[in-house]
């Protein structure tokens, strides 16, 4: 094994650090390249879907909560045209244990937090698992998603927490006309500890191809319908579950997991940089398993022609479109709703930020959608960027033509070859050949099809 000087290997993380930072943003905030203000239309707002990602880590100190009080405070709507999403993740770090477990009266006040802001939303609230809520993705984790979706739907109602029994799903939601939302659950798919199988939804789960069959059938019953899949991992993301990390993650990779803990580490640092973005755990988008999920994710929605996949995950907001210009699937990330954290810019996202906030999708009647990402600043939700993710159809009168068409008397035939074009002489069929060239030069008689009185006309 060649050695060389410490020096060496410092300077070496050193200029790896800097040359990260030169294609990462070195700040919380990433890109704001879209519009600034929310786009006009004349069409009527049928429903508004609220995403909170990754609110688990919510402060319990009985201190009035700036970003929840901003998805209170927008009553412009119907409760029936309103839906509140928590993506995933909503109690950390580990779950809701046993009632006799001593960490059982911290994460209940976590998750009542949650379920507070349930009771004050004017509209339906859906909770979905993610992998904190799987007992930190460790043993028996659908013992403790089950648990909290008996609490959470013991406080708001049936089908408040979705999937049900720790089943993946794929669980359909009728928001209003040709919008649906299909919940799923993405550690199911990730864990590595024991998971339960058995009828999910409309669906038999009995292998994991069955969860793939099923969420594929579902999508395509909804091909031509404005689709809202939610589920806890992203498939898209420039945060540090795809390998993106801050500059100093390759001299202080501590910081990571203890945000103040400088103890400097350059090799350890760049080592860790360098296996979350090409080996990762399960967690991680490099991974093989998580790989599938992706794969799975964008065959199954392949014939959609209207898709949005919302999830959390990564503590931060960020928006991938992805597929041609006329038909695009769009991959948002709405995970920073109680701590956020770095996210690179630039890249493949049309939007990032590592600002705490929310983001929110507007659906529209004339088939139009809208995203929205609202940041906190100051204590006060703001709009940080919009985007049109459909455009509204345009309704169009054909004109009446003033052609006259003369009628065609009954029996009418005509004489005509298929086409002139194939003719060939001597030379011509020689060297090129026949190809039944007389199949298609041939006149033949046909009776005319009246197009104009026909079956109708």
């Amino acid at each position: 094994m060649i050695r060389y000087p410490a020096f060496l290997l410092v300077a070496a993380s050193l200029v790896s650090a800097s040359l990260q930072a030169g294609c990462a943003s070195g700040a919380l905030v990433g890109d704001h390249t879209g519009s600034q203000t929310a786009q006009e239309t004349d069409s009527a707002e049928i429903h508004r879907v609220y995403l909170v990602g990754d609110a688990g880590y919510v402060s319990t100190d009985g201190e009035a909560n700036p970003l929840f009080d901003a998805i209170v405070g927008s009553t412009e709507m119907a409760p029936d045209s309103r839906t509140l999403v928590f993506l995933g993740d909503n109690i950390y770090c580990c779950g809701l244990p046993d009632s006799s477990s001593p960490g059982r009266a911290v994460a209940q006040a976590r998750l009542d937090e949650l379920v507070n802001l349930g009771h004050r939303f004017e509209g339906r609230t859906v909770f979905i698992p993610g992998n904190h809520d799987w007992n930190n993705s460790g043993p028996a984790g659908h013992e403790y998603v089950r648990r909290m979706e008996d609490y959470v739907e013991a406080a708001l109602g049936e089908d408040s927490f979705l999937p049900n029994d720790a089943l993946p799903g794929p669980v359909v939601v009728e928001l209003a006309d040709d919008v649906v939302m299909v919940a799923i659950d993405t550690e199911w798919w990730l864990t590595r500890q024991t998971r339960p199988y058995g009828e999910s939804g409309d669906y038999e789960i009995d292998e994991d191809l069955d969860f793939a069959v099923a969420l594929t059938d579902v999508l395509e019953q909804h091909a031509g319908d404005r689709v809202l899949l939610v589920g806890h991992h992203p498939t898209y993301s420039q945060g540090g579950h795809n390998g993106r990390h801050p500059a100093k993650t390759h001299l202080f990779p501590l910081t990571r997991k203890w945000p103040n803990l400088y103890v400097p580490l350059p090799v350890l640092g760049s080592a860790y940089v360098l296996a979350s973005r090409f080996v990762g755990t399960r967690q991680d988008l490099p991974n093989r398993r998580y790989r599938k999920l992706r794969e799975l994710i964008e065959a199954a929605s392949y014939r959609s022609e209207s898709f949005v996949y919302a999830s959390g995950h990564e503590h931060s907001l960020q928006l991938f479109r992805r597929g041609p210009a006329h038909r695009p699937h769009d991959y948002v990330v709405s995970g920073a709703a109680s701590k956020p954290s770095f996210v690179s810019s630039g890249g493949d996202a049309a939007y990032t930020s590592g600002e705490s906030g929310y983001a929110s999708l507007s659906y529209f009647e004339d088939g139009s959608i809208q995203l929205s990402f609202w940041v906190m600043n100051g204590g006060v939700a703001e709009l940080d960027y919009t985007e049109r993710l459909r455009e509204g159809r345009v309704n169009t009168v054909e004109p009446e033509s003033d052609t006259e068409f003369p009628a065609i008397a009954p029996g009418t035939t005509e004489t005509t070859a298929i086409s002139g074009s194939y003719a060939a002489g001597p030379l011509k069929s020689t060297v090129l050949g026949s190809h039944n060239r007389s199949l298609w030069t041939t006149p033949v008689e046909a009776p005319v099809l009246d197009l104009g009185n026909t079956a109708g006309g």
